[in-house]
């Protein structure tokens, strides 16, 4: 946690521990927090020396038993899947109903239950994701996996009370992934006019996203091709050519392919990657 001492980005004060780096502390917006319709703004973080509350919490009570409240939220996230989401949207709600920020209300250093926070948090990944809502639910699984998932071993909310296992965080993740994928190559289907617009408005309103990226920057690329400032390496693919899967490279040569090997089909890959620090800080 050493590379966060020292950093001050606003007023929220959040103190790093040896083995528990600090937490960002994210600002909802209240109606998008209610609707799951707006991806999480990452609001402020300073690190100073001391006791964090949330870290001493989840070492010495991770199930929040002494806390009237999140023992009661926690007993009604023991449903399904869909039950716990439409519940966690509810407890949302009431921390909001307070007049505090959400997040704010739900790191409350007075009331601190990290893996609680973590669990509402990746119900909001899952509404948005249920909701069609594609760039909120990727947006919202960046900061719970890199800001929270990977300040922690994994142990922690595996063996815990909350609803949150890292082989449902690892499917998540798969699926998100999946899915930048097809959307960036659809969009590129779509710029090069070889497919149509789709005939789901959501699905657009997806494809739109990764097409407004796309054009940016090809843009780009194409400015630093007509510079005489700049070195544009003659091996280096333009961005329709990188982020499209059916592309070939300016040589006439096919992208190499790269096999992943599954947990499913070799066991031991499924302990080595369990927990987001096996792969962090966006490099997922």
């Amino acid at each position: 946690a050493s590379h966060v001492h020292g950093m001050s980005l606003g007023r929220w004060q959040w103190r790093a521990q040896p083995c528990f780096t600090a937490f960002i502390l994210i600002s909802l917006h209240h109606d998008e927090l209610s609707s799951g319709s707006g991806p999480l703004v990452l609001d402020a973080l300073e690190v100073s020396d001391g006791e964090d509350p949330l870290a001493a919490a989840l070492f010495a009570d991770p199930n929040c038993t002494r806390s009237a409240r999140w023992s009661a939220w926690r007993e009604q996230l023991q449903v399904s899947r869909g039950e716990a989401v439409l519940a966690g949207q509810r407890i949302m709600w009431e921390l909001g109903s307070t007049g505090r920020d959400p997040m704010e209300a739900m790191l409350d250093p007075d009331d601190p239950c990290l893996l609680g926070a973590t669990a509402l948090l990746y119900l909001q990944v899952l509404a948005s994701w249920y909701g069609g809502r594609f760039s909120p639910a990727l947006a919202n699984f960046a900061v719970l996996h890199d800001q929270f998932l990977t300040q922690m071993h994994p142990h922690f909310y595996e063996k815990s009370g909350w609803t949150i296992r890292d082989a449902d965080l690892r499917f998540t993740k798969d699926e998100l992934l999946y899915n930048v994928r097809k959307f960036r190559d659809l969009a590129g289907q779509q710029l090069e006019g070889i497919r149509p617009p789709a005939e789901d408005p959501g699905e657009q309103a997806n494809l739109d996203i990764f097409l407004s990226h796309l054009v940016e920057q090809q843009a780009q690329h194409d400015r630093r091709a007509r510079s005489v400032d700049e070195l544009l390496p003659s091996w280096e693919p333009s961005p329709l050519e990188a982020l499209t899967s059916q592309r070939r490279s300016a040589e006439g040569r096919p992208w190499p392919r790269i096999y992943v090997y599954d947990e499913a089909e070799i066991e031991e890959i499924g302990l080595l990657a369990q927990g987001p620090a096996f792969c962090h800080n966006r490099q997922w």
